[in-house]
């Protein structure tokens, strides 16, 4: 099982301007994980978040793809 990222370091300013991680963001977190060697299986070399947000998704995804992914939160 892979660790929720690290949301700490976000204040309540933070989340008047991206969205607060909920319910539908850790469901995605669970999917991904479930699905996570099919993903890895996929070898992919990109990986895009549309509206990201805390980019908390974005962030789980980096970690479970490792270092050679191109996934990056900006």
């Amino acid at each position: 099982m892979l660790p929720t990222p690290d949301l700490s370091h976000l204040t309540r300013k933070d989340y008047e301007e991206v969205y607060e991680p909920a319910e539908d963001t850790f469901a995605l977190l669970d999917a991904l994980e479930v699905d996570l060697e099919f993903i890895k299986g996929r070898v992919p070399n990109l990986a895009l978040e549309i509206g990201s947000g805390s980019g908390c998704v974005t962030t789980f995804l980096a970690k479970a793809l490792g270092p050679n992914s191109l996934c990056r939160v900006a």
